[in-house]
């Protein structure tokens, strides 16, 4: 924080400085950002919005309502599925062709649209690992030996064949 002297020559103060003080606007302001895609690193570059460990703390701190946790777990997964509507709205993009309508093929815009797309796969896949992470979790109730048994039952594994 900045700091600057007295008029009498005095001890430094501080001067103003970034939000820490939760308050329900600055919540719903920093959630807006995350749900419409922004990182909480920059949205909190705003000087207007406290600093990214503050938004952190707030997280686990129990003197912040409760409330503020849903909102950020709610931006978050907006946050994700814009990622997914992004994956595909790059997929689709537009074609470049030339003055005769043929299609110019861009090695460059190709492995960029690659990156782009690999990047928000990564990002949705962490945010909402769930719904878009690599694993997949299968539940049936039944236990793990039981499991195992029907897997072998149905490739034809069943003990005495």
């Amino acid at each position: 924080m900045a700091t600057k002297k007295t008029p009498e020559g005095g001890k430094p103060t501080r001067g103003p400085g970034r939000p820490t003080i939760y308050t329900p606007e600055l919540a719903t302001e920093i959630c807006r950002r995350l749900a419409a895609g922004q990182s909480l690193r920059k949205a909190c570059e705003d000087p207007e919005l406290p600093a990214k460990g503050t938004v952190l703390r707030w997280l686990t701190d129990p003197s912040i309502p409760v409330e503020f946790r849903d909102q950020y777990a709610q931006a978050r997964a907006e946050q994700a599925d814009l990622f997914a509507e992004e994956i595909v709205e790059i997929a689709d993009g537009e074609d470049r062709v030339d003055a005769e309508g043929r299609l110019i093929e861009d090695a460059v815009a190709v492995q960029r649209d690659k990156l782009r797309v690999d990047a928000r796969k990564w990002a949705a896949s962490k945010i909402a690992p769930k719904k878009y992470g690599h694993k997949m979790e299968i539940s049936t109730g039944a236990s793990l030996e039981d499991a195992l048994r029907q897997i072998a039952e149905k490739r034809g594994l069943a003990r005495g064949d």
